[in-house]
């Protein structure tokens, strides 16, 4: 009877230890349900939503580059055909590889619902690809990022990650932005910048000195804006701007391209040559382009046409336009 008492006494010491932990466990359920379940959800929908907010400051952003590049963009607008090619946008830009990259570290790959690199960017990308078509408002963003999150099987992220990761690694990344940023970018005749020959850039360049400095009336020295480029490319686009913009400013330009100095109505015309002998020596020859001897020492207008590809057939034009009296052969 004693060894049955002490039995039935610790049962019941048993009993009233495994009532209390299941009241506490059931207390613990109830705050789960009442208090940090809500407030989980709380915090989830806050951080989206300061997730939101952070493409709205990238659309801020954007559109102050936009403001400052307006007077210019108008300026372009009001000239000749040539300048309306130059197009200037700001946009969001997406560090595809470096966010995918930092993903992937987080990942079990025989776990994972994404295997390879390659299979996250594809995701990541129709992400941007779709809240950039709908220019990032926060109701694509939100869709976006659902359909994102689903394709990580949310319930199992857990069991995909490294033993040393855990869920809050995991969404530190997913809602991280420094893979955003937000750029300016020029088109020329509709052709990304980085697309452009060197010889565009040069166009790209001149444009933005000659258009943006309009009401600069000092002088402006450019060397050989030809460079890389052919006669198609030197005569629609820079041709007609050295011939207004030298109106208000005097324009210099050192060039080895003549059809440069014919057709730009150069007012002088500075020849340089050099004699390579023992002693070396540099000689200069000014004058107009109507100035011309045909014998020794040669007018400027034999010299330009010696140098002149095809010979006198831009100064012949030249004459036409202005009813020059031919002089010389």
């Amino acid at each position: 009877t004693e060894a049955k008492k002490k039995e039935y006494e610790k049962f019941q010491g048993d009993k009233q230890k495994l009532e209390e932990s299941i009241a506490s466990i059931t207390r613990e359920i109830a705050e789960l349900d009442t208090v940090i379940g809500p407030k989980m959800k709380a915090d989830q929908e806050m951080r989206l939503e300061r997730y939101l907010d952070a493409f709205e400051l990238l659309k801020e952003e954007r559109q102050i580059l936009e403001n400052l590049y307006e007077p210019l963009k108008q300026a372009l607008e009001k000239s000749n055909e040539t300048a309306k090619k130059l197009t200037f946008f700001s946009r969001t830009t997406f560090d595809l590889t470096r966010h995918a990259n930092r993903g992937i570290e987080l990942f079990d790959r025989r776990k994972s619902a994404f295997t390879d690199q390659d299979a996250m960017e594809a995701a990541l990308s129709a992400f941007f690809d779709f809240i950039q078509q709908n220019d990032f408002s926060r109701d694509a963003i939100k869709e976006a990022s659902r359909k994102l999150l689903d394709s990580f099987k949310p319930p199992t992220i857990r069991d995909q990650l490294r033993k040393d990761y855990t869920p809050k690694d995991f969404a530190d990344w997913f809602y991280n932005i420094e893979a955003f940023s937000t750029t300016y970018a020029i088109k020329f005749d509709n052709k990304d910048l980085k697309f452009l020959s060197p010889g565009e850039k040069g166009i790209v360049l001149l444009l933005l000195y000659l258009e943006a400095e309009e009401g600069d009336n000092r002088p402006l020295i450019i060397d050989q804006p030809d460079d890389n480029l052919d006669n198609l490319s030197v005569y629609p686009n820079l041709i007609d701007y050295f011939r207004t913009r030298k109106k208000t400013r005097q324009i210099v330009i050192i060039t080895h391209n003549p059809n440069l100095v014919v057709n730009t109505d150069s007012e002088q015309v500075i020849v340089a040559s050099f004699d390579g002998t023992r002693i070396p020596k540099l000689g200069y020859h000014s004058g107009a382009l109507e100035d011309t001897n045909p014998g020794a020492p040669l007018g400027i207008r034999e010299e330009v046409c010696r140098i002149l590809e095809g010979g006198t057939k831009a100064f012949q034009m030249r004459e036409a336009r202005y009813a020059l009296p031919k002089r010389g052969n």
